[in-house]
């Protein structure tokens, strides 16, 4: 079993820790003295070669459903210009993360999904996300075409006073695929709130 620890505070960090059991771990992150609020883990079970990682359900014995195009709908959350030549750039993993999420756009297109584009825009002060900038649009790869719905944010959580939910509803689909830029905030929060 091994342990998995992205440390906040150090980006792109990751500690490798061999344990027997999750106690294990607590107590040598506990020695380590990296308290639980700066840390994220997860549990990769492996098998008899080491390479084939499980997810938690899966360690669990759930399964996952199986993707059904037909009922399905896809909300591309923040793939914006800030991202990419704005204040925030994010370099090659920002390259990689929009190639994946192309794949994900066509293969969308391609089974006619309803496709949700969301843009985030803060206030009009100059700052990031400035609705009067360039930088708030969407990324030039993932431009939305007739048919898809662009939905503007001003909140992390793309259902708080958006029409998304309502779309989404009327669409009638029941598995969402969520995909976009800072997981560990705008789109966590969405998929929380979906």
């Amino acid at each position: 079993m091994i342990f998995l620890l992205d440390v906040i505070w150090k980006p792109l960090c990751v500690i490798r820790i061999t344990a027997l059991a999750p106690l294990g771990l607590l107590v040598k992150l506990r020695k380590l003295k990296i308290p639980n609020y700066l840390a994220q883990w997860r549990i990769l079970m492996t098998n008899k070669l080491g390479s084939t990682p499980s997810t938690l359900l899966e360690i669990a014995g759930g399964k996952f459903n199986t993707l059904d195009w037909s009922n399905c709908a896809v909300v591309f959350i923040d793939y914006q210009n800030e991202y990419v030549d704005g204040a925030m750039p994010l370099g090659q993993a920002g390259t990689n993360a929009i190639a994946n999420a192309r794949l994900l756009l066509d293969k969308a297109r391609k089974q006619n999904a309803p496709i949700f584009h969301i843009a985030h825009h803060g206030a009009d002060n100059g700052n990031v996300f400035d609705p009067l900038l360039s930088n708030v649009e969407i990324i030039a790869e993932l431009q939305p075409k007739d048919g898809e719905t662009v939905i503007v944010k001003k909140n992390p959580n793309a259902f708080h006073d958006t029409q998304l939910q309502a779309l989404i509803s009327a669409a009638q689909k029941q598995q969402i695929i969520f995909a976009g830029f800072m997981s560990h905030m705008c789109v966590s929060s969405s998929v929380r709130a979906a």
